[in-house]
């Protein structure tokens, strides 16, 4: 037991004087005057008896009076760690984490979450008694990596409070108590606090990604204060943004798919989804969100101008804003450069179906340039969108590797074999190497003159490629429908796991078939782009086929979701000579920060790794002197658990913390309305006992007097003369 006001024990002292008072009353001897020996005899022995035993019972209540009423001012306290008989607490270590992830940002009916966090804050600086040392540090900046933060005066810290806003980060706990953990190790104080003031939105504590280490040895009392309000408020945002890989032209529509999530008990009816491009409104659409669940919602874009467009999905306002909106980007290529690698004879129909582009909507969409063989070990790859090997005889291991490197780059690759192909030499020095199965050999006649020829079979017609492609009105229905070549002779291609065969021709083996490599893609088709293997250059499926192909190598890739607030991103562009320009970022708020490239030697890519993502929004790179247009960007959104604000139940924070080390009593969980101040008071110094003990003086007291009072004669029933 320790008590906060020892000095006050000098007081039992007082405890003697019942007893001294009592034993000076037996010194004095009592005359009572009689006239008859007969009134000795009514004074019967048990009488005397009872009197002896009230006047110890008087004297043992009034003792215990006194100690009662010293030790309610003296303040005991049970299960105390700072005892001491001076009566001075021990310094403290206070570290305070704020909460300032986006779901913070929540209003509620007694105003914004992170304002009333704040509050708290504020009050438990007041707290901080003289000699005890704070540290301050917002859950956005509490992840490795961060610098230690330095103690700070109450004051200070309090001055710094009225200018924080809420971060569009999101930090897990579990990295923060690694944080928290490094802070302890070099504190000193015998008593450590933490307060982490935060909504505890479960999506932050279990994250599968993260693994804290324990705090034991620490001996730190955590202290786990939810800001008021919070509680039913619900919420509906939009948790992803996706799209599968298309065709990427100016005029095209383009289909997203936005995942929203609706966490409350209602549905929400009539919600309006809006679309921007570049500041212009695209689509809008109202979509219904039953309770308690997710639901995705398709739109289509349709991009007006070349270049790099950025785009948000937006829907009405909540509780929650940050949420509301989600970012994104499109790149619509001006120019798509593609180098034709192989002989002029073998390449003459690609060339002439590239060149009319013109009359099937992709005017001046393609930069051709023709390629020798011999110069694809010293050509830059980087200089080119798409390359198409098409008469190409052999490759050495050298070439397949820097071709290699170009698709997982983001480069396109269409590969036509040729009458004069080395299969063995392609396999060896460019499918091996590209992760894709082996050609395994040649279907018909040495010469072309097989018994019989195959035509076309099933047509992937949903595939970019294909779809909107030779659609015909039949009635009530769409049809694709065109001619199929004739097919003498065809390579043996295989799909594999990783193939995905978008034409099988009539015996069912595939005729072209799609890989995505890295961050690339490889199309594979099974006869030569001449007239030696069939007639499919004079059909009039060969040029589309041609400029849809060419569009979707190039812009066809998986569109990954944005990168999330406060993560590593970068932008990686293919440059066709090492970059000198100086370039800048810029951010969402406006500000530019020059960056520095780098070259991937795994890829060819020129990457600019991105000085910050702390805000939500669109990132875009310019060179310093190549105009107002930038040349590539990214979009960085909120990470999509925030959406979530379900909060941790009381025992699974203390089933969490008691994981993490943190001893069951030092373990408190509280609202900002609680009484903090006498809660932390008996973290620190034990549970007081003062209401106890003048609460046991006061009925001591009213037992004195009950025992005290002097009966009247009369009152037991007794005659008296």
């Amino acid at each position: 037991m320790t008590f906060l006001n020892p000095l006050f024990l000098f007081g039992l002292a007082a405890a003697a004087l019942p007893l001294l008072i009592h034993l000076l009353n037996l010194r004095k001897l009592k005359v009572i005057d009689f006239s008859s020996l007969q009134f000795l005899k009514e004074l019967q022995r048990t009488r005397i008896r009872r009197v002896k035993v009230k006047q110890i019972l008087l004297l043992i209540i009034r003792t215990l009076l006194v100690i009662f009423i010293v030790l309610a001012f003296a303040r005991p306290a049970l299960q105390g760690n700072m005892a001491g008989f001076a009566g001075s607490a021990a310094r403290s270590a206070m570290v305070i984490l704020l909460d300032d992830s986006p779901s913070m940002t929540l209003r509620t009916q007694q105003g914004l979450l992170f304002d009333r966090a704040k509050e708290t804050v504020a009050a438990i600086l007041d707290l901080a008694e003289p000699g005890d040392r704070v540290y301050f540090i917002t859950l956005s900046e509490a992840h490795q990596g961060s610098p230690v933060p330095s103690a700070g005066s109450p004051r200070e810290i309090a001055g710094i409070l009225p200018d924080l806003e809420p971060s569009h980060r999101t930090i897990p706990v579990d990295e923060a108590m690694q944080f928290i953990s490094m802070l302890l190790d070099d504190i000193e104080e015998i008593n450590k606090e933490v307060f982490l003031v935060s909504d505890h939105q479960r999506t932050q504590f279990f994250r599968t990604d993260h693994d804290s280490a324990k705090i034991a040895g620490h001996s730190a009392g955590i202290f786990c204060i939810s800001p008021s309000g919070a509680a039913g408020v619900g919420n509906y945002g939009i948790t992803g943004l996706t799209t599968t890989a298309q065709v990427v032209t100016r005029g095209r529509p383009l289909t997203y798919t936005a995942m929203l999530s609706n966490s409350s008990d209602s549905p929400v009816q009539n919600l309006l989804l809006s679309v921007y491009l570049d500041g212009e409104r695209s689509a809008q659409r109202s979509v219904l969100l039953p309770p308690l669940s997710g639901t995705s919602h398709q739109f289509a874009v349709t991009p007006r101008k070349s270049g790099v467009l950025a785009g948000t999905v937006e829907i009405e306002e909540d509780p929650l804003d940050l949420d509301n909106r989600r970012y994104f980007t499109l790149a619509i290529p001006p120019t798509i450069r593609v180098g034709l690698v192989g002989s002029s004879e073998a390449n003459r129909f690609l060339d002439l179906a590239l060149s009319a582009a013109s009359g099937a909507g992709f005017s001046g969409l393609f930069s051709v340039e023709s390629l020798d063989e011999s110069r694809i070990g010293s050509l830059n790859l980087a200089a080119y969108d798409v390359l198409i090997l098409s008469g190409v005889t052999d490759l050495t291991t050298e070439e397949g590797e820097r071709i290699h490197r170009f698709v997982r780059g983001g480069g396109g690759l269409a590969f036509f074999p040729h009458p004069s192909t080395n299969l063995t030499s392609v396999n060896a020095a460019l499918f091996r190497t590209l992760g894709i199965p082996a050609i395994e050999g040649i279907s018909g006649g040495a010469d072309g003159s097989a018994t019989g020829s195959l035509s076309f079979g099933d047509v992937d017609m949903v595939h970019p490629i294909f779809s909107g492609l030779f659609e015909e009105r039949i009635g009530n229905r769409t049809e694709a429908t065109f001619e199929s070549p004739r097919i003498l002779r065809s390579l043996r291609l295989s799909a594999g796991p990783g193939g995905n065969p978008l034409i099988r021709l009539s015996d069912g083996s595939p005729f072209l078939v799609d890989y995505g490599v890295g961050s690339g893609r490889v199309l594979v088709f099974a006869v030569d782009a001449a007239l030696a293997w069939s007639d499919l250059p004079v059909k009039g499926v060969f040029a589309p086929l041609v400029h849809r192909s060419v569009v979707f190598l190039e812009t066809g890739r998986e569109d990954q979701d944005a990168f999330v607030a406060g993560m590593p991103a970068s932008i990686g562009i293919r440059t066709p000579a090492a970059p000198e320009a100086s370039y800048v970022i810029q951010t969402p708020d406006g500000m530019a920060e020059r960056v520095v490239p780098s070259l991937n030697p795994l890829t060819g890519m020129t990457v600019f790794q991105l000085p910050s993502t702390r805000r939500a929004g669109i990132y875009r790179l310019f060179r310093e002197d190549g105009g107002a247009d930038p040349i590539s960007a990214v979009a960085v959104n909120i990470d999509p658990g925030e959406s979530k604000l379900e909060p941790m139940t009381g025992e699974e924070l203390r089933t969490y913390f008691r994981t993490k080390g943190f001893e069951e009593e030092r373990i408190s969980i509280l609202t900002s309305g609680d009484e903090l101040g006498r809660i932390v008071q008996e973290s620190r110094y034990g549970t007081e006992l003062w209401k106890t003990m003048l609460t046991v003086a006061i009925l001591l007291a009213l037992l004195e007097m009950a025992v005290a009072r002097v009966r009247r004669p009369g009152e037991t029933g007794e005659v008296t003369s």
